[in-house]
């Protein structure tokens, strides 16, 4: 399998990959864009082709009308969502709970920083959304 990122900023766009389990005969190789949340569904695109240069050359063609239809609040809506998602599995591979799992709404991060409801994205994007690179 095969990710290809944005050149604009390092978020992964779609991906290229060999397909698996389908019948003798057809296209052996598969490729999608898109990015959710921060896009449309009905904006991402998929297909099929014989060959990786053909599934490469589709990818690349769907992913440059994609890219121009985005801005860059699109792009951070989805990396806010994956920082979010990343620093939930954290808290719960150390044993620790969300503030929206506790009745008093409080927690202590996995870096040791008391949050609340209200002030747990404001922090994960602060302190734990990684830098993006360009």
């Amino acid at each position: 399998m095969r990710r290809l990122s944005s050149p604009a900023v390092a978020t992964r766009v779609g991906v290229i990959a060999k397909r698996v389990g389908n019948p003798v005969g057809t296209p052996g190789w598969k490729w999608a864009c898109g990015f959710y949340p921060g896009s449309d569904p009905a904006d991402h695109a998929r297909g099929i082709a014989e060959t990786f240069d053909q599934a490469r050359g589709a990818f690349e063609a769907a992913c440059h009308v994609f890219l121009a239809k985005r801005t860059e609040v699109d792009f951070e809506v989805y990396r806010r969502d994956r920082a979010f998602h990343a620093w939930k599995r954290a808290m719960w591979a150390k044993g620790l709970q969300l503030p929206t799992q506790v009745a008093d709404g409080r927690a202590v991060c996995f870096c040791g920083a008391a949050i609340g409801i209200d002030d747990m994205n404001v922090h994960i994007w602060a302190a734990h959304m990684e830098a993006e690179t360009t």
